[in-house]
Parts: structure tokens; C-alpha cells; sequence
């Protein structure tokens, strides 16, 4: 309750009202200890999607104080509840996947110990706007923790033209934990459904993406400063295996007027040699790890909104 009055989540497209329920009470933070335990026993459940948003801030600042919290700290309560539900979840079940999506704990390290998935945003279109968001995840979680999905309302990917622009929007999704999905459950939605252009370079995409993304999980750095975005409008990612033997470098040219890039790679070993190869551009070169990150690599892509993925491996 805020002020005496019960909060309700009103979504013109549901049928019904939702109340909001308060997790500062701890009464409810142990039923739902059991209850989602009981869920994952009984239906031998290998993941569960927290999402207690839907209004920013409710439930978390209910001011009620007769159950669990004081006026001022309910939004802290709930906090520490969901922490120890999650703990409990953790502990009882260690290969259940645990994301995490909602406020008031969206990009909380203190969730960082019992999370294995970190929802970034219900923005899952456009491309750009997606790829900024998860530029800026990369650098609180590791990018493989953080989910990003291609959504049947994104119609600048399914309206594409070209398969480069088709192949962007989907490597737009490979910066992070990459999926295929709905956001309201529709099964005129489903994937099953998508355009065979779709398809075909979703196949040819995730093969891809099977190649790198366990860097995903390590080194993260940024050819152009701060987050990934020059001011030329062009945006990148580069992930490094820990010991520096192996990167992935992910480009993209988005609206900009500027043809070409230059990219420094960085955390490379400076006195070995490297290939380097280009999956569009079909090309490959070996490159000492010095030049890589003194003179860069040079990149151009002609076609507005294209994208390329360079693979580096110790040669």
C-alpha cells in the first residue's frame, strides 16, 4: 500500500487488474521460498525469470508499516527478501538458472552471486538503442549474463532489405546472452513463423556466435571510448580470453555517414603473432598483437547500418 491505498498494475492490453504485493513482508518472502521451490520440484524446472517491474519503484516503496518494514525502508526490505529468496533457490537447487529482471534490483551486484541471467531492458528494438543498452551492461555484468532478444515487433530487422542489415539486427542480440522470443506470450509470434530470410540467417548466425561466445564470460574492452560509441556514430566490442590467446571483435557501422573505422584492439600479447580473420569480408591475415593494439585493424563497410565480426586466434 502507498499511502493507505492499495497499488494495482492497470496494462490497458490485459484483461484483468493486477495488486501489487509487497515483498518488504515476511510472512510473503517465506511463502514464496516454498512455493517456488515446490514449482521447481514438481515441474523439474531448469530456469525462472524474476520480474517484479511493471510500474517503476511499486512495490517497492509501499509505506504500509504494519507488516514487515517501517514506512520509510520498504523499498530496502524488499530488497533484502529478494536476496535471501534467491539465496535460498541458489543453494537448494545450484544448476537452476536464475534471471533477473525488475525493479528495484535491475543491475544490483548484489544479486551477482545467485544470478546466472540479467534481463537489460524491455527496449529490444531498434538495433541501436539495444546495442547501447548492452554496451553499458557489459560493464557491470558479464555480457553473458546479459539477455537481449529478436522480437517479432522489431520492424526494422524484419523489414530489412538486405542480408547485411538482417545479419546487424541479429548480431545486435550476440553482444549478450542471445535469444528469440516474445514479450507477451503471442504464439502468432513464435519464431516457427518468421520469413525464411529470417531463418536462414539465424541458422547461419548462431553458428557463429557458438564460436565466441565463451568470451563473453571473460575480458571486455571498448575500441572507441567510453561505452563502444564514437562520435562518428559507429559502435564496438571487443571480448579476450583471459590468458589473451583469443578475441572476438564485434562492429558495427549503424546510421553513420562514415564509411571506414579504425579499431585498437587492447589486452592482446604484444609479441605474438595473430590471425585474423573477417567473417564477412572473407578475408584473413596474421598481425602481431603490437600492431593490433598500436595501429589497429581498418574496417571499412560501404553499407549503411552493416555490421562485421573479426575473429583473433593466437597463430
Amino acid at each position: 500500500m502507498v499511502d493507505g491505498k492499495s497499488v494495482e498494475l492497470k496494462i490497458p492490453t490485459w484483461e484483468n487488474t493486477c495488486v501489487q504485493i509487497c515483498l518488504g513482508s515476511a510472512e510473503y518472502a517465506e511463502h514464496l521460498k516454498h512455493s517456488l521451490a515446490k514449482l521447481v520440484e514438481e515441474y523439474n524446472l531448469d530456469w525462472i525469470k524474476w520480474d517484479n517491474s511493471g510500474i517503476p519503484a511499486l512495490p517497492a516503496r509501499c509505506n504500509r508499516s504494519d507488516h514487515g518494514h517501517s514506512q520509510n525502508d520498504g523499498g530496502a526490505t524488499a530488497l533484502d527478501n529478494e536476496y535471501a529468496i534467491f539465496e535460498h533457490l541458489h543453494r537448494k537447487f545450484p544448476k537452476l538458472a536464475l534471471e533477473q529482471c525488475g525493479y528495484g534490483s535491475r543491475l544490483d551486484y548484489g544479486l551477482a552471486g545467485t544470478i546466472r541471467a540479467n534481463w537489460c531492458s524491455d527496449t529490444c528494438y531498434p538495433a541501436a538503442r539495444l546495442r547501447s543498452n548492452s554496451l553499458v551492461c557489459a560493464t557491470v555484468y558479464p555480457s553473458a549474463y546479459n539477455a537481449a532478444w529478436i522480437v517479432k515487433e522489431d520492424t526494422e530487422l524484419f523489414e530489412a532489405k538486405t542480408q547485411a542489415l538482417i545479419d546487424a539486427g541479429i548480431r545486435s542480440r550476440m553482444i549478450g546472452l542471445f535469444g528469440v522470443g516474445t514479450l507477451n506470450g503471442q504464439l502468432s509470434q513464435r519464431a516457427s513463423l518468421y520469413p525464411k530470410k529470417i531463418l536462414d540467417r539465424l541458422a547461419s548466425n548462431v553458428g557463429l556466435y557458438k564460436r565466441f561466445r565463451h568470451l563473453l564470460f571473460q575480458q571486455v574492452s571498448f575500441p572507441y571510448k567510453p561505452y563502444g560509441t564514437d562520435p562518428q556514430g559507429w559502435q564496438a566490442i571487443q571480448f579476450t580470453g583471459s590468458a589473451g590467446s583469443e578475441a572476438v571483435l564485434m562492429c558495427f557501422r549503424a546510421s553513420s555517414t562514415q564509411i571506414t573505422s579504425l579499431l585498437a584492439l587492447s589486452r592482446l600479447h604484444p609479441l605474438k603473432a595473430y590471425r585474423v580473420r573477417f567473417i564477412d569480408g572473407g578475408t584473413e591475415a596474421t598481425i602481431g598483437g603490437k600492431e593490433l593494439m598500436q595501429t589497429g585493424i581498418f574496417l571499412s563497410l560501404p553499407e549503411p547500418g552493416a555490421s562485421e565480426i573479426i575473429l583473433i586466434n593466437e597463430a
